[in-house]
């Protein structure tokens, strides 16, 4: 089936308000091809009519693309004080991410599809096909039984897969939401996955054999929005629709907070991670890596040889970030180093809570670079001169304040590792619970991963702090990197049990 392909069409899902339509559920999965991938979310209202609400392109592993995405979901008024159903792909990065954007009222139910297939892949043929049978048995299951039948599971492959025990019991509250809110059979089996982003009708999959065929990320943008509006005037409402009410009355009950907090830790949860950690925790020597942060600021003013910021965390003087400026037609890549940081003013943020505003002076490096004549052609075609400054001096940017985001790579050493996470040493001081990515150099390969921070405290007067990161996701391969250095330069260790 040929679609018609427009750009309008991506205008059209980019700028669909959300305000007027109240939405009780809001799937989100990657559409990923050989040479693209986006992130895709889909809204199921009240009567079970299902919309798309937003498409963003980039890698699976960005923070900034989940970030974008969301951030433009406000944007168009999707309520953040809604409280709704977030059926979310198997990623952290995603979870994370709507639970800091939306806070309480979220409530994250991690697809089952992907679940099955994290679960089962790592195991041999048969062991795997054990695990799925019996974790769609206490999927089936009232929620207490349904939490005994995965722990189950995960003390059973803990000494096959240390890792991938730990990550089935992350996830378990996640897995089994809709087992808590003792949804009707025939919804439940619609809001337990996000299969539908990915084949919404018959013969979409073949469009996504020619979205690989598009050659830049606005083409795959264009091309994927198109096939979505095309699939969306046969769209029909989700099964179990009906039921919806039951959902709805479920969300809007004032105890679910308390009760759903009740499943954040297990017991057999608590007593299964001890038991790695007494066994898998090393201390180790030698061992570095690098944090990458992203600080938001505002662009207050700019010229030739530096740009002036606003933000919420104070910066480094000395340190480095790069950022990027949108200039019509061509976006600006500038690095530049912190000359000076300042408290600035405070602002409210709450009736009873205001924010530190911190105001910061970068200056460019490289201006002579390609990166220069960039710059003279943002500051031609997006600023307007201060009367009140020199014709060579700042400008202000035109429609007010541009955001951006300052990238930095903070140096770390790590003093006790596990398959599950690390104690590290660093100069950097990002605040608890905070998601970062990070690398770590283990001999002639690197661990890439996405942590959590769980733990930060001062350790000395000399600036550094001793953060707990927990490892959260990480690719196959990399996983196999931290499990062959455990395996081959550790296990012979001393494993530590404080």
């Amino acid at each position: 089936m040929k679609i018609d392909v427009r750009e309008d069409h991506l205008i059209t899902l980019s700028e669909r308000a959300l305000g007027d339509v109240d939405y009780l559920v809001i799937y989100m999965d990657w559409i990923t091809t050989e040479h693209h991938s986006c992130l895709v979310a889909l809204g199921v209202d009240q009567m079970g009519h299902r919309r798309i609400v937003g498409l963003a392109y980039g890698n699976q592993r960005s923070v900034r693309t989940v970030q974008a995405l969301l951030d433009d979901l406000v944007r168009r008024k999707l309520s953040v004080n809604r409280r709704r159903l977030y059926v979310v792909a198997g990623s952290m990065i995603l979870r994370n991410s709507v639970l800091g954007m939306f806070g309480d009222a979220a409530l994250i139910q991690r697809c089952r599809t992907h679940c099955l297939r994290e679960t089962a892949e790592p195991l041999n043929k048969e062991k795997a096909q054990e695990v799925r049978a019996a974790l769609k048995e206490a999927f089936s299951l009232p929620w207490q039984q349904a939490r005994i039948g995965i722990e189950r599971v995960a003390s059973d492959i803990r000494d096959e897969n240390p890792i991938v025990a730990a990550n089935l019991l992350e996830s378990l509250n996640e897995d089994l939401t809709i087992n808590h809110l003792d949804l009707p059979a025939s919804l439940s089996r619609e809001v337990a996955t996000t299969r539908f982003l990915l084949n919404p009708e018959k013969g979409f999959k073949h469009h996504l054999k020619k979205l690989d065929r598009q050659k830049g990320e606005r083409e795959a943008l264009i091309f994927l929005a198109s096939a979505y509006v095309d699939a969306e005037t046969r769209m029909s409402r989700i099964a179990g629709f009906r039921d919806l009410w039951i959902l709805d009355a479920a969300l809007q009950q004032e105890d679910i907070d308390e009760s759903y907090s009740d499943l954040a830790v297990p017991q057999s949860k608590t007593q299964l991670r001890p038991r790695l950690r007494r066994h898998k925790r090393w201390s180790v020597h030698d061992v570095h890596g690098q944090i990458q942060c992203t600080i938001r600021a505002q662009v207050i003013d700019i010229s030739l040889r530096g740009v002036s910021v606003e933000t919420r965390s104070p910066l480094t003087v000395g340190r480095s970030y790069s950022f990027h400026l949108n200039n019509p037609g061509k976006q600006v890549n500038l690095m530049g180093r912190v000359a000076w940081c300042k408290l600035n003013r405070t602002e409210r943020v709450a009736p009873d809570e205001s924010a530190a505003i911190y105001r910061a002076g970068i200056e460019f490096n490289g201006m002579l670079s390609d990166s220069g004549d960039d710059l003279l052609g943002f500051l031609e075609n997006s600023v307007e001169i201060l009367l009140d400054r020199r014709i060579f001096g700042r400008f202000r940017v035109n429609g007010g304040e541009q955001t951006v985001r300052l990238d930095s790579s903070f140096p770390f050493i790590v003093k006790k590792l596990s398959s599950s996470g690390m104690l590290i040493e660093t100069e950097y001081r990002p605040e608890v619970s905070i998601v970062l990515p990070f690398e770590i150099k283990l001999g002639p390969d690197s661990f890439e991963a996405i942590g959590k921070v769980v733990h930060v405290k001062e350790i000395s007067d000399g600036g550094v702090a001793e953060l707990g990161i927990e490892f959260i996701e990480s690719e196959k391969d990399s996983q196999k990197v931290l499990e062959h250095f455990i395996v081959n330069e550790l296990d012979t260790a001393v494993a530590t049990t404080d």
